[in-house]
């Protein structure tokens, strides 16, 4: 089964922040960074059933080249909705309870055109 992608706002703000931080330690390593993060956006389209629910009903895919990094997604019905992009180390409080930055989704059952964050 292939599955819609849809990454929310914050997550594609996670992903800049982190390159932004890769890039002006090395520059071009941003870069390769986000093109990671993209190769293992398309194939959560393939795969996103076989990672393994870490809490709640969110999931975690690795960033291969970026170990500790990983792309925190629901998968609801026929949609993957990527909640989040972020260092496992760094993070380990938000993933669990939002410790790092206060974070509310509308998520619903049904599908929509567009997942939206509510403020």
């Amino acid at each position: 089964m292939s599955f819609i992608v849809r990454k929310l706002p914050l997550a594609e703000q996670d992903a800049l922040d982190a390159a932004i931080w890769y890039e002006e330690r090395q520059p071009g390593l941003g870069a390769e960074f986000l093109n990671e993060v993209d190769r293992a956006v398309r194939a959560l389209s393939d795969s996103a059933p076989l990672h393994r629910i870490r809490f709640a009903d969110v999931r975690r895919s690795p960033i291969h080249r970026f170990r500790f990094y990983g792309i925190y997604y629901i998968v609801r019905e026929d949609e993957v909705w990527i909640l989040a992009i972020f260092h496992g180390r760094r993070h380990r409080e938000r993933g669990k309870n939002g410790a790092d930055k206060p974070r509310k989704f509308a998520m619903t059952t049904a599908p929509q055109t567009e997942a939206r964050p509510l403020l």
